[in-house]
């Protein structure tokens, strides 16, 4: 899914190089500090969210980096964007 998510969704000039591989996407979603999440219409893939993890080293605990969000231009400004911010904040509060 998160494969024709990204075809779908991230407009080929803003890709650096090829998309990940099975092998590094697995590696990457196996490391409980990544996120990416799939918004789907559906069985279409609608958004995507990437994020990362990592100790915040001033105050104790953790931060969260939201890389990237990207949400097909047919589904703009129908909330897919924040229900992908609002599970992932559900996922980090958890």
């Amino acid at each position: 899914m998160w494969r024709n998510a990204v075809a779908a969704l991230v407009p080929e000039a803003d890709r650096s190089g090829e998309l990940l591989d099975l092998e590094e996407a697995e590696a990457s979603l196996a490391d409980d500090r990544c996120y990416l999440l799939v918004g789907t219409r559906g069985d279409e893939p609608a958004g995507i969210l990437s994020a990362f993890r990592f100790p915040d080293v001033e105050c104790g605990g953790y931060r969260v980096y939201l890389y990237s969000i990207e949400v097909h231009p047919s589904h703009r400004r129908q909330g897919i964007g924040a229900a992908l911010v609002s599970h992932l904040i559900d996922l980090c509060d958890g």
